[in-house]
């Protein structure tokens, strides 16, 4: 019995301490699409995110493995936690990434080769009841992405529960306002500690900004307005890129951090055909960000600071050029980010806790439907011309 122990113990630390370091080790070695035609690169990119779309887990990595008694204790924690928790209530499953990569979904079935159909049985599979309510506890605005895939939905099909959907999640964040009106990022939580961090912008600002479209609700579009003028008033530093968060009208931690710099845009976008006077935010952004450009159109995790390409940061870059009708090349760009199977890859992992950033890159739900709201723009204007 002893033997065996022993046994099991060295087969442990032998696929953590050697496997997973050499997978982390050799991630870039990857084949990529190369140049291939651009229906083909369209169609492949298209594919693979409905590929993720068939799977409730996420596609995003979190942090380089550690050392062994370490991950021990990580693989400990995520037993107990299969033991002890409902499929239900695995949040991180029914966040931001998977949010995304419908939106950029939904789209598609305006102008890729997506059909409809197809998104909507996954959508309808793992994330809303027949009734139109969430299948999932939506106790966070960063869940809010699946709100605007359900938006789009409803934009297409009519059917009311994606309307049902969009409302709940509307009046949860109704419900969440500080005495301000803004919306905190652990608004569903009794910390007396409101954070306001540059991710949640692009989470929720989107949503509330075509909500007010859709249902001619002034309300909807003054909340994202104030919230993103309150990030702007205070969240930027005088070159124009937005810190890490704020805290009593004061921007605080890193503003060199890319896909910081990406949920920025996000929000951005919303407004820029609007108001002459975010267009000119815009610019001025572009301006700086052209200076960190790490080489032909890319920009890394950290821009200035670190060296390899991060597609989280990259791809809304890009967004930003289409929306302000800067010629580039951006198909030649997205090919030299994306492997044979038609995923993007080079997207950095999640962050893990306050300021605690991923050295691990690869794919991602989150960067696939990014990619594809991209990919619609062109194909909206190559079906206009």
């Amino acid at each position: 019995m002893c033997f065996i122990f022993l046994l099991c113990v060295l087969l442990v630390f032998i696929y953590i301490d050697i496997v997973k370091i050499i997978r982390f080790k050799f991630i870039k070695k990857i084949k990529l699409i190369g140049n291939v035609n651009d229906e083909i690169y369209f169609q492949s990119v298209y594919l693979a995110a409905l590929k993720m779309a068939k799977k409730r887990s996420v596609y995003m990595r979190l942090q380089k493995p550690d050392i062994f008694i370490v991950e021990i204790k990580k693989m400990l924690r995520m037993i107990k936690r299969k033991m002890y928790r409902s499929y239900r209530n695995d949040n991180w499953k029914y966040g931001w990434n998977k949010g995304f990569l419908f939106i950029g979904l939904t789209d598609s079935s305006y102008y890729g080769n997506i059909k409809i159909d197809d998104v909507k049985k996954y959508f309808d599979k793992y994330y809303i009841e027949e009734n139109g309510t969430p299948r999932f506890d939506f106790i966070n605005v960063h869940q809010t992405p699946f709100a605007l895939a359900a938006l789009s939905l409803f934009q297409q099909t009519r059917e009311i529960k994606y309307e049902i959907f969009c409302r709940y999640v509307y009046n949860k964040l109704l419900s969440w306002q500080d005495k301000n009106g803004l919306l905190p990022y652990f608004a569903n939580t009794k910390s007396e500690i409101d954070f306001y961090f540059v991710d949640q912008l692009g989470m929720y600002v989107p949503f509330l900004v075509r909500y007010a479209k859709e249902f001619d609700d002034k309300n909807a579009y003054a909340i994202a307005k104030k919230n993103l003028d309150y990030w702007i008033d205070y969240g930027l530093d005088k070159s124009g890129l937005p810190f890490y968060n704020v805290k009593n009208n004061i921007g605080l931690g890193i503003n060199s951090w890319g896909r910081g710099c990406a949920w920025f845009i996000l929000a951005l976008i919303e407004f820029i055909q609007i108001d002459s006077y975010y267009l000119n935010i815009a610019y001025q952004l572009l301006k700086t960000l052209e200076k960190l450009e790490l080489r032909n159109n890319t920009w890394a995790q950290f821009m200035g600071e670190s060296f390899d390409i991060d597609s989280s940061a990259t791809i809304p870059i890009l967004l930003l050029k289409s929306y302000l009708d800067i010629n580039v090349d951006i198909l030649e760009v997205l090919k030299k980010m994306t492997d044979r199977g038609g995923q993007i890859i080079y997207c950095s992992g999640e962050t893990c806790g306050m300021i605690r950033f991923s050295e691990l890159f690869g794919p991602s739900d989150f960067i696939q439907g990014i990619t594809l709201i991209l990919l619609n723009r062109i194909n909206s204007y190559n079906q206009k011309a």
